[in-house]
């Protein structure tokens, strides 16, 4: 994953969840290189990430913080795998 320009750099994750909405945050010191989407060439051997995230999640943004940037995005949780159905 290439995430940021900057060497070494602290990448932070965070999943929240909220009944069945799962927000996902990343982060990272790179502040001003904000995220685009954009059209890969079939031979380019990245560039594909964000294009995937804006296609599976509800939603998804960035913000600036004071010292980072943040990638987020929604998710909405539908039944799980191998759960017990429920009655009402």
């Amino acid at each position: 994953m290439l995430h940021c320009r900057t060497s070494y750099a602290q990448v932070g994750v965070t999943l929240t969840l909220d009944g069945t909405e799962l927000t996902l945050e990343i982060s990272d010191p790179d502040r001003d290189r904000l995220p685009r989407l954009h059209d890969s060439a079939p031979d380019e051997e990245g560039g594909r990430g964000l294009a995937l995230v804006a296609a599976l999640s509800e939603d998804w943004g960035c913000r600036q913080d004071p010292y980072t940037k943040c990638v987020w995005a929604r998710f909405t949780l539908t039944g799980r795998r191998g759960a017990a159905p429920t009655t009402p």
